[in-house]
């Protein structure tokens, strides 16, 4: 039975609507686990404290030469620790504000490409039926 235009169509936007929700639901299946377990998703990288600002010369002003400044106290190990564990909470939140994003896209994206499966799929079976 030879197809038509329209069938070939409706083929083929199922089967790309079918990889594109495949892709989605794989995508918020981790950007859950991100909201649900952010320790687990969150790059290691981003829970590191930023280091220290180094510090700006000082102009002269009659001259324009640079002064030497003075170096920031080494900071002591109880304000080390105070600042990983702020860095760690703010990396946790970050990643869960961004898999809430992502969850919230990608299941936009997801529901477009069901719909767009379903009504070409009807379309098909419409199309497959009919005496020609």
């Amino acid at each position: 039975m030879p197809r038509t235009v329209l069938q070939i169509y409706a083929a083929a936007v199922c089967f790309v609507s079918v990889a594109c929700l495949a892709i989605a639901l794989g995508i918020i299946a981790f950007s859950t686990v991100g909201v649900l377990f952010p320790s687990l998703t969150v790059h290691p990288m981003s829970t590191m404290p930023p280091p220290p600002m180094p510090p700006m010369p000082f102009l002269d002003g009659v001259r324009g030469t640079a002064t030497e400044p003075a170096l920031p106290p080494k900071p002591s190990p109880e304000e080390e620790a105070k600042s990983r564990a702020q860095a760690y909470e703010n990396a946790i939140r970050l990643e869960v504000a961004d898999s809430k994003r992502s969850l919230l896209r990608w299941g936009i994206a997801a529901l477009i490409s069901g719909l767009l499966f379903l009504a070409h799929w009807k379309l098909l079976l419409r199309e497959s039926r009919r005496p020609g």
